[in-house]
């Protein structure tokens, strides 16, 4: 390979083809202008932008809600026992139930 490169530089050969492949036919190497895009910008991407974007936004909506779900049914148990009170009433009779006394 780099016997190659050594043949193409000494022959000029090499110049030649980064000449030719690196330049802009249509533009001249003196001037430069300004309003020439210096790169492809968002527009080609805006599809994947939306894709992308629309799919985060599911699987945070998602999260929240499982997280707002779980919450809730541990709001709506802890009601329901009455902060430990239901545990102890219901403990308390059990006990009687089976023959103990209070």
């Amino acid at each position: 390979m780099s016997e190659a490169m050594v043949r193409l530089c000494g022959s000029g050969k090499f110049k030649r083809m980064k000449d030719d492949l690196l330049s802009f036919p249509e533009c001249s190497s003196s001037t430069i202008d300004v309003t020439m895009k210096r790169g492809i910008g968002p527009g080609p991407f805006s599809g994947l932008f939306i894709l992308s974007g629309t799919a985060s936004a599911v699987a945070i909506l998602i999260t929240v809600i499982r997280l707002m779900r779980r919450r809730w049914e541990r709001l709506v148990q802890g009601m329901l026992m009455g902060r430990g009170l239901w545990v102890w009433l219901t403990t308390l009779f059990s006990r009687d139930q089976r023959g103990n006394q209070l």
